[in-house]
């Protein structure tokens, strides 16, 4: 088991590359597992947040922007706690696979404790051959920290490389084959 820590701010392009990533992987028939978080756009702008089950496809809003009168759980998010906890299932019932993808850990998990906190135990216990876990550069050392009995290499994201990456993590995998 290998995990690559895709790192990059917010912003920048770790989804899409997961997304690319796992485009890439069905059409050479690995098993890819995991979640993944999607922005939604309204006018150019960040509006919510759509959990998706790599596995299924199947997708649900965790995540949008807090009204005014609002009490926010992070920053100026509200989360549904349904959907955290769907996600919390997906990711405690993973599959066998070829590629985790786990998308993202972020403040809310590793500065509160809260949200899709059974990632990281994931990590350790599911079975798979490599992991790419998104991370923003300033949370990185803490959660190396807690996966600092397992394999990592850090890949940052920039808008240079985003093209390449899905390429680069595909040949890490091991035993990997001849990619796109």
């Amino acid at each position: 088991m290998t995990i690559i820590l895709l790192s990059a701010p917010s912003g920048l392009g770790k989804t899409l590359a997961c997304v690319r990533t796992i485009n890439f992987a069905k059409q050479d028939a690995l098993r890819v597992a995991g979640i993944i978080s999607l922005p939604s756009y309204l006018d150019k702008q960040k509006k919510s947040i759509l959990l998706q089950d790599v596995s299924t496809g199947k997708t649900r809003p965790m995540a949008e922007i807090a009204r005014t009168d609002e009490k926010t759980d992070i920053g100026s998010w509200v989360f549904d706690p349904r959907v955290v906890a769907w996600g919390q299932s997906i990711l405690r019932a993973l599959p066998p696979c070829d590629l985790l993808f786990i998308d993202e850990i972020g403040p809310l998990e590793l500065e509160q404790g809260r949200g899709l906190t059974y990632a990281i135990e994931a990590l350790h216990t599911a079975d798979y051959r490599l992991a790419v876990v998104t991370v923003r550069p300033a949370l990185l050392e803490t959660l190396q920290t807690h996966l600092s009995s397992l394999e990592t290499s850090t890949l940052t994201l920039t808008k240079d490389n985003l093209e390449e990456i899905p390429q680069l993590i595909l040949q890490s995998l091991p035993d990997a084959k001849e990619t796109p």
